[in-house]
């Protein structure tokens, strides 16, 4: 089963999609008047996110935050590979495409900077600026580094 299979539709999830992209400037309360899915300003993930899914029933007695967590890690190697190999040939239709799927399997976890770089690469692609590809891919695969490392260390907790 795909990710977006496992995980779509969650009423978090949705809802942290809006609230990362439209994240408000440092110092400003969450939106939302700090109900429903805040944002954590503490690290790379978007804690309130992984406690809805942690509430529902996943696999195999699993939660669906481990499922999740489990398809994420699978998943981001071989998504970042395309995107490079996509934006090494140029082929930008394939990069934003490519980048939009990373930002909603990223949102479902609410794993918040690859959510913001993929929205920025997929927007950014959109509108013909490929010089940035380079750079932003650089720190999306950073960021996803740092969000399966945060995500392990969830799942231990």
């Amino acid at each position: 089963m795909s990710f977006l299979g496992v995980c779509a539709g969650t009423p978090c999830a949705l809802q942290s999609a809006h609230e990362v992209a439209t994240e408000p400037a440092k110092g400003a309360p969450p939106p939302g008047g700090g109900g429903g899915c805040a944002v954590s300003a503490a690290g790379p993930l978007d804690l309130e996110a992984l406690a809805q899914l942690r509430a529902l029933p996943g696999n195999r007695g699993a939660s669906l935050a481990d499922d999740a967590i489990d398809a994420f890690q699978r998943e981001l190697p071989t998504r970042l590979r395309a995107l490079a190999q996509a934006v090494a040939q140029s082929d930008w239709r394939t990069a934003e495409h490519g980048a939009q799927a990373l930002r909603g399997i990223a949102t479902t976890l609410g794993a918040r900077e690859v959510v913001r770089l993929s929205g920025e690469l997929a927007e950014r692609l959109s509108r013909g600026a490929t010089d940035v590809a380079g750079a932003l891919l650089a720190e999306l695969e950073a960021a996803g580094t740092a969000a399966m490392e945060a995500l392990e260390q969830e799942r231990s907790e």
